[in-house]
């Protein structure tokens, strides 16, 4: 009963993680760079790129030193715009539970070219952004990831809980929404 209670704690299991799409302007099209995950979660699903936080590193820290790892691009952390926070609630083949806190951010401004370490991302691409490779990501992130790219969200914040069962192959429930933005994050 003990290790079960354990395993329903999410504070003892919670990560903290970073999520981070470039954009771009082409011509008069708006498009975001993606790749496909090789390990963990969401393998060979489509996504920006990102990962967990460190001891003492803040979220926008997190991004920039992920963002360089997976991509090869390099951002400064005034350039990362802050567009929400998404909280994925996992579970592993034993059943016990896991969340991932995901701070996401949004960079139209970088250096470098764009270099994919085959053992994080592999098959970086740009996407129009009301083109996204949908079939081809996390059921999870078809939810949210079109959203941020429709409208002006200058004044809100997503926030959302995603619920999956079993090595993240099937969505149990979500809450996904935009609130008033209240501040930033570091």
């Amino acid at each position: 009963m003990n290790e079960e209670r354990n395993n329903m704690d999410l504070t003892k299991n919670k990560i903290d993680a970073t999520l981070v799409f470039a954009v771009k302007n082409d011509g008069n099209q708006r498009k975001v760079l993606l790749a496909q995950k090789v390990r963990k979660l969401i393998v060979n699903c489509f996504n920006g790129f990102g990962g967990s936080l460190n001891k003492k590193e803040t979220p926008r820290v997190c991004a920039i030193r992920e963002l360089k790892a997976e991509s090869g691009l390099t951002a400064m952390k005034k350039d990362l715009e802050f567009v929400g926070v998404v909280t994925f609630h996992n579970q592993r083949k034993d059943h016990s539970q896991f969340s991932v806190r995901v701070f996401i951010f949004t960079l139209s401004k970088w250096r470098g070219k764009v270099k994919t370490k085959e053992d994080e991302m592999k098959n970086p691409k740009w996407f129009k952004t009301y083109r996204l490779p949908l079939k081809r990501m996390a059921p999870g992130d078809k939810l949210f990831v079109p959203q941020i790219f429709i409208g002006d969200h200058s004044k809100e914040l997503l926030h959302g809980d995603i619920w999956y069962s079993r090595n993240q192959k099937k969505l149990l429930r979500y809450v996904v929404k935009w609130v008033a933005r209240t501040g930033d994050i570091n």
